[in-house]
């Protein structure tokens, strides 16, 4: 493990899990503890730059800039459905019980933003704290390779 990826994971998922554990504490509902990752790191920007760090940490996550070609929109939006559509008719196949798929499209709308949000809530956190020491360690397929074996060795798959 390297030392930008071991300094993030120990520093960030302690401060996650203290993040975490307080939300119901302070009276937030349980699906609070998705933001604990940004919390966690906006908390450690905030000490490394103030408020400016903070600012910079955010601006990160809705920054379409950083996306070298319009082409990644398709993967970054499409795949996850796409697998958890193919799991859903492989189970049905196979004959495994599943209810039907019924939603309206107002809750499906709500799922995705839902899904949206809690997604930014981890990635603010990994990617926007991790990843540039990552980056600049071992380039774009070493740091995704580096963070997705984080992801795999403690069992997260979303």
């Amino acid at each position: 493990m390297s030392h930008a990826l071991a300094r993030a994971v120990g520093v960030l998922t302690p401060a996650a899990v203290l993040c975490a554990a307080l939300a119901p504490a302070l009276g937030l509902p349980r699906w609070a503890g998705a933001l604990a990752f940004s919390a966690a790191a906006a908390l450690l920007a905030y000490r490394r730059a103030g408020g400016e760090g903070v600012g910079a940490l955010l601006g990160r996550t809705l920054d379409a800039r950083r996306i070298s070609s319009p082409v990644w929109y398709l993967p970054a939006l499409l795949l996850n459905p796409a697998v958890a559509a193919a799991v859903y008719r492989w189970q049905r196949l196979r004959g495994v019980p599943v209810p039907p798929f019924e939603t309206t499209a107002a809750e499906a709308g709500g799922l995705v933003l839902l899904f949206l949000l809690a997604a930014a809530g981890e990635e603010v956190g990994w990617s926007g704290y991790a990843l540039d020491p990552l980056l600049r360690r071992w380039g774009s397929l070493g740091a995704g390779l580096a963070l997705g074996a984080r992801l795999l060795r403690n069992g997260e798959t979303a």
